[in-house]
């Protein structure tokens, strides 16, 4: 098995995907988490000077959702045929736009302009997103388990993240609350809840602010 080292701040935020498909994978890897002066100093080295940076025997990774496609394809995560891997990165692709726009409150420094963006994103944002995957669950996988298949991908393991850690800091509610009219959804979001291996990471991860 080739050895990971996953280098990332001491938070969730772009990594955090990354580190839930390794968990569901069941595959050991390296979690760098840099504090205070250490990103100053490892920066430089970085092959682009952002992170998250994933290396595989030595080879650098650059790019989140790059990252996480590759350890999914890897690892059985990403669809059983073209068909299905084009499926996942279909959803993936709508929930990494929803994540973009819980960004743009989250990290809002101006007070005025934050109330604003939060009360767009009450009013037009969470409920246009649930039902874009609403429907594309309908279409894809009926009456389902999952997004796709008959098994968890990255498609459920991103959704999981968006709706369990990040969208309740956007909205304003609580953790999963958007997903009450939403009861496709909520069976998706429970039934990833369920994985032994996702359920012990959330369990024993750190605990931080982002």
């Amino acid at each position: 098995m080739p050895s990971y080292k996953l280098k990332y701040f001491n938070a969730r935020g772009r990594a955090e995907v990354i580190r839930m498909v390794f968990a569901v994978a069941g595959v050991p890897y390296e979690d760098n988490r840099m504090e205070g002066k250490a990103w100053s100093k490892d920066k430089p080295d970085t092959l682009c000077k952002q992170v998250p940076e994933l290396e595989i025997d030595g080879v650098k990774l650059t790019e989140g959702r790059a990252i996480y496609r590759y350890i999914a394809r890897e690892y059985g995560l990403f669809g059983e045929d073209n068909s299905e891997t084009a499926k996942i990165e279909s959803v993936c692709s709508v929930i990494e736009d929803l994540f973009e726009e819980i960004i743009k409150v989250t990290l809002e420094r101006d007070a005025d302009t934050k109330e604003k963006l939060r009360k767009r994103f009450q009013t037009e944002v969470c409920g246009n997103f649930a039902e874009k995957l609403e429907n594309i669950l309908e279409y894809y996988n009926a009456n389902g388990d999952f997004f796709v298949g008959k098994k968890m991908t990255l498609a459920d393991i991103v959704f999981l993240y968006v709706f369990h850690d990040c969208l309740h800091r956007a909205c304003g509610c609580g953790q999963a609350e958007c997903l009450t009219g939403h009861p496709n959804l909520k069976k998706i979001y429970q039934n990833c809840l369920k994985n032994e291996r996702l359920k012990t990471w959330l369990e024993k991860r750190p605990v931080t602010e982002h």
